[in-house]
């Protein structure tokens, strides 16, 4: 989205659009049109989880909020990495 090149942290911010739409029911960015989502995509935070759904733990939301991260070398760098943090979580 934002001319950098695609690697397996591109595949970790989609686990973490995926984690947080099953935990909140509802994706963290959205928009009416295509140009909107793109904008709050690149430009604004998501809400945090526990904001959401109260029950998420602070480990679990911290966990989603790092895969989400806008620059790839602030992401977590492997799904080794990811699943590490999730055994934490629990």
């Amino acid at each position: 989205m934002q001319g950098q090149e695609i690697d397996r942290r591109s595949d970790i911010y989609s686990f973490g659009v995926v984690a947080y739409e099953l935990r909140s029911n509802r994706l963290p960015f959205a928009g009416t049109t295509a140009i909107e989502l793109a904008f709050k995509t690149v430009h604004q935070e998501p809400l945090p989880l526990e904001s959401l759904a109260g029950d998420t733990t602070k480990e679990y939301g911290d966990l989603v909020e790092r895969c989400l991260q806008k620059k790839p070398q602030a992401r977590y760098q492997t799904m080794t990495e990811v699943l590490s943090a999730l055994e934490i979580s629990n």
